[in-house]
C-alpha cells in the first residue's frame, strides 16, 4: 500500500467562510459530553435529547462568554509601552 503525500494540518489553509455544523453533528458532541455512544443517545426518548442538547449547547455559551469576558479584562489590565 503506498500513501498519499498529504498536507500537514500546520500548513493546511482554508479558505475564509460562513462556516457551520450538521444537527448530527450537535447530536454527536452531546452524547460525547455525556458519556454515551451515539446509538445509546439515539436510542434516548426526543424530549431527553432536547434537553441534554439544550444543557450542553448553554454550557458552552457561558464558558465561551466567560473566556471572552477573562480575555477583555486581561486586555485592560495589560501594562501600556
Amino acid at each position: 500500500m503506498e500513501w498519499k503525500k498529504r498536507t500537514p494540518l500546520r500548513q493546511l489553509r482554508l479558505k475564509q467562510g460562513d462556516w457551520w455544523h450538521s444537527a448530527r453533528f450537535t447530536e454527536v458532541a452531546t452524547a460525547h459530553d455525556w458519556g454515551l455512544t451515539p446509538s445509546e443517545f439515539d436510542a434516548k426518548p426526543d424530549a431527553e435529547k432536547a434537553t441534554m442538547i439544550a444543557y450542553t449547547t448553554s454550557v458552552g455559551m457561558m464558558q465561551a462568554w466567560e473566556s471572552q469576558k477573562q480575555a477583555d479584562e486581561m486586555r485592560k489590565k495589560k501594562p501600556k509601552k
